[in-house]
Parts: C-alpha cells; sequence; structure tokens
C-alpha cells in the first residue's frame, strides 16, 4: 500500500531541456520549491551519449540547491537524484538506446520548507563572476606593467 506523506512538499516542473539553465531551477527553488521534477523526450539525442550528458544537468540542479530532482524521461534516463547528487534508482536502457522494460519505484527525501538555501541558490552565478572578473583585470594589469618595463628598458634607435 502507498501512503502520502504527512507534510505537504512544494515543487516545480522543468520541462524537457530547462533543466540546462540553472538560473531557472535557482529562482524555483528561491520561491520554496524542494523537489525538482524533469519531464523530457530524449528522443531526438539517441543513440548517443547526449542522453547521459543531459541527466548530469538534472545532477547538477540537485547539488546546486541541494534538492532532489525526480527525472521522466519516455526516451532517455530516468532518474531519482538525492540532494547530493547520487542517482539512486534509473530506468536502464537497451541496446537500441531505449528505455528498457520496467518501473523505477523510488522515494526521495524531500526537505523542509525551512531548509537553509545554498549559496548558489542565494547568490547564483555572481559569487563566482566578481572573483573571476577581479583575477581578470589583476592578471590584464599584470600584463601591462611588464609590457612597460620591456619597453623602458629598449634602446631608441
Amino acid at each position: 500500500m502507498f501512503q502520502l506523506p504527512a507534510k505537504k512538499a512544494s515543487f516545480s516542473v522543468l520541462i524537457c531541456f530547462e533543466d540546462a539553465f540553472a538560473g531557472l531551477a535557482r529562482r524555483f527553488v528561491q520561491d520554496g520549491a524542494r523537489l525538482l521534477i524533469n519531464q523530457t523526450n530524449d528522443g531526438w539525442l539517441d543513440p548517443s551519449s547526449a542522453s547521459v550528458q543531459h541527466l548530469s544537468h538534472s545532477v547538477l540542479r540537485a547539488v546546486e540547491n541541494r534538492v532532489p530532482v525526480v527525472r521522466a524521461a519516455n526516451t532517455g534516463i530516468s532518474a531519482f537524484i538525492d540532494r547530493d547528487g547520487h542517482i539512486y534508482e534509473t530506468i536502464a536502457m537497451d541496446e537500441a538506446g531505449r528505455p528498457a522494460a520496467g518501473i523505477a519505484m523510488a522515494g526521495v527525501n524531500v526537505p523542509d520548507q525551512a531548509m537553509p538555501l545554498t549559496l548558489y541558490t542565494r547568490y547564483g552565478d555572481i559569487l563566482f563572476a566578481i572573483p573571476c572578473a577581479i583575477f581578470t583585470v589583476g592578471l590584464l594589469a599584470l600584463a601591462l606593467i611588464r609590457e612597460n618595463k620591456t619597453l623602458k628598458r629598449r634602446p631608441l634607435h
């Protein structure tokens, strides 16, 4: 017998390739989602490794926001991913790159609504962009200083 959880859980749905956009999942979690669901059709990717790469987007969204992801693919890879990025249930692919017969049965632990948001969820890419910009400006300044010293040492003809 299947029992519904005693508490309610907020979730958001990422349709098809929307899981590739970190900012979209981030905004959903900021707005209260504690579970992300990705519904997709990877038929246009198969047979190739692209289905596995597409699955990795869901793993990244889980880790960035510390929320589980349930991925349902009519072709491609269906999976249950915990908030640490561990894939612990999938529907296997057959030799032709289609889902093999079977049903994946798993549960995910949905965090409480009051869970602390990750640094990424709170600040996004800016947390990484600012140090990269400072580093780049520093490298450019160093290159200009070195070039200036080189020009001063050259004799005039």
